[in-house]
């Protein structure tokens, strides 16, 4: 697996800090999301932060390994902080399940050249299920280091010591790999941004146990096809329904009817649903947000949403993939199709921003 390096942090000074709501177009301190909100150039942005830094609204951490806990009403996430060497951070050592664009992979490392900062850790998972539970059990004897209350969950940060920090990194060297959940154009973009840079530098990253996280699912909303995929014939997908099995099976709106297609156990569902029934693939470079809206399930009401296409063409959903499933298709270096998953924890943005220098080679 990669080495696990301490990472600087600029963290918010709780006595100076608004939160943003829930409604917000994503999560995160208010300073930072008004500033992202309101800027128009990385340039600006990069100014901006250099001001909430100047006026101490965010104040400076040392290097170190950091853990961290997310609690809600029904559940919590926990894992640490840390930076993954960006030379480090490819198959075998850290896996991918995603295609990236290379469109927004220059983006974000335009990005990352211009305002210096990280400000959302990568989501990376390890199958150690144990560790979590080992170190959790000492690690919560003592109070965090700093909390915040932001969207009705609680987040909490632990600086770790010299003994914790060793142990963190003896289970780290133990491990065969990672496999990254969330945040693949952001590693793209910083991988991008190391080698044009040709800097020893780091991809900011929160690693949790497999155990820690939860799939959902998009709902994928049909506006319209390319000219040259003819591949969405509805007549053939209602025709598809003989013995239908809830979980090997695709479920999709036509009007105000469901139906359900079944697939082959060769497969998944987001893939076959992407490749054999929507005729796309996985390593075409289009906007598919030309031809799909994609649902997140925060973001509708289920029963009312699933009860008519209108005004697509078609609706499609299916059971969510296991993580086990996101691995294994990782492992095989195969791909899914985007929004294939919908992963929790959903990380703020800002809420800890870390440097792009000052990383220790350890």
């Amino acid at each position: 697996m990669p080495r696990i390096l301490p990472i600087p942090l600029f963290v918010p000074n709780k006595t100076k800090l608004q939160w943003k709501t829930a409604a917000a177009g994503f999560s995160g301190p208010k300073p930072f999301v008004d500033l992202v909100d309101n800027s128009s150039n990385y340039t600006a942005i990069r100014s901006g932060i250099q001001s909430l830094i100047t006026n101490d609204i965010y104040s400076f951490f040392e290097p170190k390994i950091y853990w961290y806990r997310i609690v809600n009403k029904s559940t919590s996430y926990a894992g640490f902080l840390c930076g993954l060497p960006t030379q480090e951070c490819a198959h075998p050592l850290l896996t991918t399940h995603e295609h990236v664009l290379d469109k927004r992979v220059q983006l974000f490392s335009d990005y990352l050249t211009t305002t210096q900062v990280q400000a959302e850790p990568i989501l990376a998972l390890h199958e150690n299920t144990d560790f979590t539970a080992s170190f959790e059990s000492s690690i919560y004897k003592r109070p965090c280091t700093i909390s915040f209350s932001l969207n009705n969950e609680e987040h909490e940060l632990w600086e770790l010591d010299a003994q914790e920090t060793k142990v963190i990194q003896a289970f780290a060297k133990n491990e065969e790999q990672f496999h990254l959940a969330d945040g693949h154009h952001r590693l793209a973009g910083s991988l991008d941004y190391a080698s044009k840079q040709t800097l020893a530098t780091a991809v900011f990253s929160f690693v949790v146990a497999k155990n820690q996280l939860q799939n959902d699912r998009f709902v994928w909303a049909i506006k319209q096809l390319p000219k040259n995929i003819s591949a969405l014939d509805i007549e053939k997908l209602v025709g598809n329904e003989e013995k239908p099995n809830a979980e090997k099976s695709i479920g999709f709106l036509l009007g105000e009817k469901t139906h359900l297609i079944q697939f082959p156990k060769s497969t998944n569902a987001a893939r076959f649903l992407f490749e054999n029934i929507l005729g796309f693939s996985t390593h075409d470079d289009i906007n598919l947000s030309e031809y799909i809206d994609y649902f997140p399930p925060t973001k509708y009401n289920a029963d009312r949403f699933l009860r008519s296409a209108q005004p697509y063409m078609a609706k499609f959903f299916y059971t969510p993939l296991s993580v086990d499933d996101i691995i294994q298709t990782a492992k095989a270096q195969e791909k899914l199709p985007p929004k294939s998953t919908y992963l929790h924890p959903k990380l703020p943005t800002g809420l800890f921003i870390t440097p792009m220098h000052s990383f220790e080679l350890l």
